[in-house]
């Protein structure tokens, strides 16, 4: 399985290739333009987009919706874009898969989760 995670904090990344590289190929993308030149050019199973990219120009709702206009989802169609936040709560979660996220996962995020959500489960 191969993953993109476009997460701006240098720790966050660290950890998630760490947690999940022995069962996944991980890419890690410092923000969202470099994340979707990656996108460009590869197709990913999976992507998990930080929502707070610490960028005023782009978050990760503004990443979803410039892959979407790119062809990302047609040119990789088995490819699933979810979302990722500390941000908490059932509202946030509905914002997420209004916003065309695949799915929506909250920080401290569990490898297995993602593992899970991959496998439909």
């Amino acid at each position: 399985m191969k993953i993109l995670y476009i997460e701006d904090n240098n720790i966050n990344r660290m950890i998630f290739e760490t947690l999940l590289s022995p069962k996944a190929d991980i890419a890690c993308a410092e923000n969202g333009p470099a994340g979707l030149e990656m996108a460009a050019k590869d197709c990913y199973e999976m992507i998990v987009i930080d929502l707070n990219l610490n960028d005023p120009k782009m978050d990760g709702f503004d990443v979803l919706k410039t892959l979407r206009e790119n062809g990302y989802c047609k040119k990789c169609s088995s490819s699933k874009l979810f979302a990722l936040t500390s941000y908490a709560g059932d509202e946030w979660e509905k914002k997420c898969i209004e916003a065309g996220f695949d799915g929506y996962f909250n920080k401290p995020l569990d490898p297995n989760i993602i593992l899970e959500n991959y496998n439909g489960n």
